[in-house]
């Protein structure tokens, strides 16, 4: 009598279907295990600030800076802890066409977020000093307003490093940093005239006089003569005698003209 043996059909891809199936979920959970260690080092670098000085530290972002330019001056600085991650955060913010140029005080530990709004914001780190200077001040009336307005200023200083900028630095309110040196204030202040002056240049080439004697001009001008009249009058006297090589004789010419318009 037969027995029916019952035969068990084996799938030969079986074995190598099992094995790419464990090969995949092996290669997942390490991908997996990577993007966690990548992600936890991004968060740790982003939230964890850098040791900084006991005093802080004191850092320059001057006007025209790019992106590149700040992160370098920062990671250097030993403020920042990646450059690529700080950069990444300031473009997907926008902050990177938003920096606010002046003197920063980090004065203690801030993650790479908080730089980043600092930067953004103009969070100096220092309370800024507002200074006025009125129309017609000359340079030392310049160093004599920064002397009352910024302690420690040294305005002995200031008058001998502006001395070829008389009646280049620009009447305006300014927000002044007690952090800044005599020269990075004498830069400030300049800088505004040069940018005051830059639409006008092709008036002054045409005009046939140059900067300097025009400015020499409206510094007598706005010294001696009050009204606008009086100062059209002037100054067609004094240009007529400087083209004829006239001596100009300022004290004999205001006295005669403001008698006259009085």
């Amino acid at each position: 009598m037969k027995k029916n043996i019952d035969t068990i059909q084996i799938d030969p891809n079986h074995d190598q279907l099992e094995i790419k199936d464990r090969a995949g979920r092996q290669h997942l959970y390490v991908w997996l295990a990577s993007a966690t260690i990548i992600l936890l080092t991004v968060f740790v670098l982003v939230t964890s600030p850098q040791t900084l000085p006991p005093k802080g530290v004191q850092l320059e972002i001057k006007k025209g800076s790019s992106l590149p330019i700040v992160t370098d001056q920062l990671y250097s600085n030993k403020i920042i802890r990646s450059k690529a991650i700080f950069t990444t955060l300031m473009r997907l913010s926008g902050s990177d066409k938003h920096i606010k140029t002046g003197i920063y005080l980090f004065a203690y530990p801030r993650n790479m977020v908080r730089i980043v709004w600092q930067l953004r914001r103009g969070d100096y780190g220092v309370e800024m000093v507002k200074v006025t200077f009125p129309e017609g001040a000359t340079n030392n009336e310049f160093a004599l307003i920064l002397k009352k307005a910024l302690a420690n200023f040294n305005d002995k200083e200031f008058v001998i490093k502006a001395k070829d900028l008389e009646g280049q630095l620009f009447p305006e309110t300014y927000y002044i940093s007690p952090l800044a040196s005599t020269d990075q204030i004498i830069e400030q202040i300049h800088s505004v005239y040069l940018e005051k002056i830059q639409p006008l240049q092709t008036v002054i080439a045409e005009s046939g006089k140059s900067e300097n004697e025009i400015l020499t001009m409206a510094s007598l001008l706005e010294e001696e003569a009050k009204n606008y009249e009086a100062k059209k009058l002037i100054s067609g006297i004094l240009w007529r005698r400087i083209v004829s090589g006239m001596k100009l004789q300022v004290d004999a010419v205001f006295p005669y003209i403001m008698n006259k318009n009085t």
